[in-house]
């Protein structure tokens, strides 16, 4: 589900309630070797527990003081961040 090129990781497929777990320490590690964007271009559906995850992935960021730039989302996604009132947490970025 997670892939990585330098300092960027990309997910594919979903990221939902029966995989965000799986997801989530997937990220995780890679946060911890140093990944510092998250690439959301093939990602392929998500639910409210994407932008769980992606909260969780930003604190794990920010415990390192490091930042962690999301970019590609697709609608669904950034609707989802609209709905919840984090826009300023995951501006829209290309």
């Amino acid at each position: 589900m997670i892939s990585r090129a330098g300092i960027t990781i990309s997910i594919s497929g979903p990221v939902n309630f029966g995989n965000v777990t799986k997801v989530l320490a997937e990220g995780l590690a890679e946060i911890e070797k140093g990944a510092a964007e998250v690439d959301l271009s093939t990602l392929d559906g998500a639910d409210s527990s994407a932008i769980s995850m992606m909260l969780e992935w930003q604190r794990a960021a920010k415990r390192r003081n490091r930042t962690l730039a999301f970019r590609n989302a697709n609608a669904k996604l950034e609707g989802l961040i609209r709905l919840y009132g984090l826009g300023s947490i995951f501006p829209p970025k290309e």
